[in-house]
Order: C-alpha cells, then sequence, then structure tokens
C-alpha cells in the first residue's frame, strides 16, 4: 500500500482540475514502466465510447482505424472487460485468453508491430449502460507484468472506482444549475448543454422550438440525443468526444465528420460542437461539458465584410472564415472553400475571438448574427 500511496493522493484531486486525472495517468504510466493507458467509459450496447482519458504512446491513425475495424472484437482485453471480476486486473502475462488462435493473430498483427508485448485490463465498474474500464499495455523494454505488478493494480481499483464515482455525480448535478438555463435561454440560436459523457443536461427554448417539437430529433431513455439514424448519432457522439478532449488539451487520432441536419429542399442545419469548463472554486471540482448548437442556412442575412473590419479588425482572411461560420458552415468546409488547412481556419478563427471580446465559436455566431445588416 506504501508504494501506492502517491497514486492514491493524485486520484483523490484528480476530479479538482482540468488536468488532474491526465496527472494521475502519467505518474501511474511512469510507475509501472506502461507503454501507454486509457481509462474509459463505454456504453455496454453500443460500445461508443464517451469519457476517456489517456497517457503514454497513442497508436498512430491507421493502427487505430485498423482496430476498430478489425481487431477490437478479438482484443483480449477487451473481451476480459465483459467477463473478468470488477476491480481485479486481468494481464495477458499471467492468465490464457479466451480464444488463444484469436490472440495470436491479434498480437502478430497488431502488438507486434507497435512494440506492444504485453497487456492489461481492469473494468472498474459495471452498470446497465456504461462499462468504466481502464487498459494499459507493456513494451520489449518493460517485460512482462508480474504477479506484484497486478496485486497493486488491484489495490488501487477501489480508489479508482471511487474517483470515477465521484466524476459521475459532477457531470449529473449540472443538471439542476439554474444558471446554465437562464445563460442558454438568453443565446437566439437553438443549444443544448451535454455533460463529458455524452448526457443531455439542459436545452433552450429555439432548441425546443425549431428542432425537438418539429422532430427533427430527440433524446432516448439514456437521456443522450437521437436522430434516429445510428451514423448521424455516432458522428454527433464523436464531436461531442472531440471537444471534450479539446478542453482538456488531448487531440483524438481521428477527426469526427460534420453533422448536416436537413429539413427540406431547400433548408438545413448545421450542429457545432463547443466546450464548457466550470470550475467550482468551493468544492474545487471541475465540470466538463459541450454546447451543441445549431445554425440554419435559410434566409438570413450578415453584415459585410467592410463592417467587421471597421468594428472589429478583422483581416480579409478572418472576415472570410467568420462570415463562414456565422452562416452554418463546418470549419472543414470553410478549411475546403478557402483552400486553406484546418489549423489555419482554427487560428484565424480564434484571432476573431480575441479581436470580438468572445469566448469561443458560439458567442462569435450569437454576436454576428444579432449584429444589424446595412
Amino acid at each position: 500500500m506504501l508504494k501506492n500511496q502517491a497514486l492514491i493522493e493524485l486520484l483523490f484531486s484528480a476530479n479538482q482540475s482540468i488536468n488532474g486525472w491526465q496527472t494521475f495517468l502519467q505518474a501511474f504510466v511512469a510507475e509501472f514502466q506502461l507503454n501507454s493507458c486509457h481509462l474509459y467509459a463505454y456504453h455496454s450496447e453500443t460500445m461508443d465510447i464517451r469519457f476517456q482519458e489517456w497517457a503514454g504512446v497513442k497508436p498512430n491513425e491507421e493502427f487505430y482505424q485498423s482496430y476498430v475495424e478489425e481487431f477490437i472484437h478479438i482484443d483480449p482485453l477487451q473481451l476480459a472487460l465483459d467477463f473478468w471480476p470488477e476491480q481485479r486486473f486481468y494481464s495477458t502475462s499471467l492468465h490464457k485468453p479466451v480464444d488463444q488462435r484469436k490472440y495470436d493473430r491479434f498480437f502478430k498483427y497488431w502488438c507486434t508491430p507497435q512494440g506492444m508485448i504485453a497487456g492489461s485490463a481492469c473494468a472498474i465498474s459495471r452498470n446497465k449502460q456504461w462499462t468504466f474500464a481502464i487498459n494499459h499495455t507493456r513494451n520489449n523494454a518493460a517485460g512482462h507484468y508480474t504477479e506484484e505488478d497486478i496485486g497493486r493494480m488491484d489495490a488501487l481499483a477501489p480508489y479508482l472506482k471511487k474517483a470515477l464515482d465521484l466524476r459521475v455525480k459532477i457531470a449529473e448535478q449540472e443538471k439542476n444549475s439554474v444558471r446554465l438555463k437562464q445563460v442558454m435561454d438568453r443565446m437566439p440560436l437553438p443549444v443544448a448543454l451535454f455533460n463529458e459523457f455524452g448526457e443531455l443536461i439542459t436545452v433552450n427554448a429555439a432548441m425546443q422550438n425549431n428542432l425537438i417539437d418539429q422532430q427533427l430529433f430527440s433524446f432516448d431513455k439514456n437521456n443522450q440525443l437521437d436522430f434516429g439514424e445510428p451514423q448521424r448519432n455516432q458522428d454527433m457522439y464523436v464531436n461531442i468526444t472531440e471537444r471534450v478532449c479539446a478542453t482538456k488539451g488531448l487531440s483524438l487520432v481521428y477527426q469526427p465528420d460534420d453533422v448536416l441536419l436537413p429539413v427540406n429542399d431547400q433548408q438545413s442545419y448545421y450542429l457545432h460542437a463547443e466546450e464548457v469548463l466550470q470550475h467550482d472554486e468551493e468544492s474545487l471540482e471541475c465540470f466538463v461539458g459541450v454546447m451543441v448548437y445549431a445554425i440554419s442556412n435559410f434566409n438570413h442575412q450578415l453584415p459585410r465584410a467592410e463592417v467587421l473590419q471597421q468594428m472589429f479588425g478583422f483581416t480579409a482572411a478572418e472576415c472570410d472564415c467568420c462570415l463562414a461560420l456565422c452562416s452554418g458552415m463546418p470549419l472543414k468546409h470553410i478549411a475546403d472553400e478557402y483552400r486553406k488547412s484546418l489549423h489555419t481556419v482554427k487560428e484565424q478563427l480564434s484571432n476573431c475571438y480575441q479581436k470580438a471580446a468572445v469566448k469561443g465559436q458560439l458567442e462569435l455566431v450569437n454576436l454576428i448574427r444579432a449584429m444589424p445588416v446595412a
């Protein structure tokens, strides 16, 4: 237990800062000489990942894509999460895989090319909706896991559960936030607020009247957004996950597709996601969420570029990006339209936020669309 004391202390403070969990995982990786470590929550039915943190080496995009498409169903760590006892670490170094033949293929074609020699995983907690899990790998330099290693990890598991239970409580308690609802109701654009698990907290009147009441989408029994189309649902929640990761200074190895919601031949909505971060100074708890807002491309005039240049000092390039965003165009489309990189578009919009004294996309769009058109 003494060897775990520093890690336990980091778990006690994991929810008190935006990078608290990453700090713990980095220390966990260093203590156990891990190649990589991934802490996440996945939906028990759909396997969609919501909450996630990681440290160490990440697979490149090619390896990640092959894992999702070809190897996830034969990964012994993922399979162990379904049958191994809660709060007990399964290890390929000490425990025989369920199907040795499939494991041999997984090891040969996915693990070995990345220098991985062994892996370990644990289902921290399970319920009807979510499984909270942690898995990690070791490379040749670190060697296989020992019984002492796994014993120490098992001793840490109950503390992991307590810290994750608190994370869920923090995510849920914002559902009763009157202040957040009042802020959203003042926004002219349709807006919905989600916690970092992709669960709805509240919607404003514009979202209710313009989209939900028109049956363009709904929310399922788990308070998760439902378009009635699995691919569109997936794309939206990948966007939500990407924004949560961006808030924590992490980057995904994949880029989410833009979400288009057609109404008729002439009108459609583009759905955008923007991160929300709230820090409670009294409890020192940190809430991470995502605002999803909708912009219609139908019959809305915007101020001229010259007006924006005069009022805010935008450059011509910044005006192009700002007006395209405010017309509903996703960032990828803006990059294609003006033959720029996605990085350049984000940088130019960031300049717009500073010059217009707003905090992000949503505030910028609300400001520009509220301006009179000369």
